[in-house]
């Protein structure tokens, strides 16, 4: 999601400034209005990580960098999602409990161990 600059944590507005600082552009640019986050629980509560986002689509984005496969995203409608603030308590319902629960794709075979066992057969 999209939050605007001054109604994050100071951390976040941190290190959004020192990412920016790395890359050319204007001081302009650097004072962004609006800066992307995701919202992962912890302890029940919702915490922004900043992120850096690659390719996306119509329901997809890719999260390039700024959470860990370990993080639990805040997830649901839209509506929901936009007045989330840090800080904000959160309700995780037994159905995302039991998501926790599945296999991640560190638990599953890779496509190349899956190759080379296609091969041995």
């Amino acid at each position: 999601v999209h939050r605007k600059r001054k109604d994050l944590p100071e951390h976040i507005r941190e290190q959004f400034d020192e990412l920016l600082a790395k890359t050319p552009g204007t001081h302009r640019q650097r004072q962004a209005e609006y800066i992307k986050v995701v919202f992962c629980a912890e302890d029940e509560v919702a915490r922004a990580h900043l992120v850096e986002t690659g390719i996306s689509d119509d329901t997809s984005v890719e999260i390039v960098r700024g959470i860990t496969l370990d993080d639990v995203v805040a997830v649901g409608p839209y509506r929901s999602l936009d007045v989330l603030k840090d800080g904000s308590k959160l309700e995780i319902s037994s159905d995302d409990e039991e998501a926790q629960d599945e296999p991640t794709a560190e638990d599953k075979p890779s496509e190349d161990a899956l190759a080379r066992s296609d091969a041995d057969e």
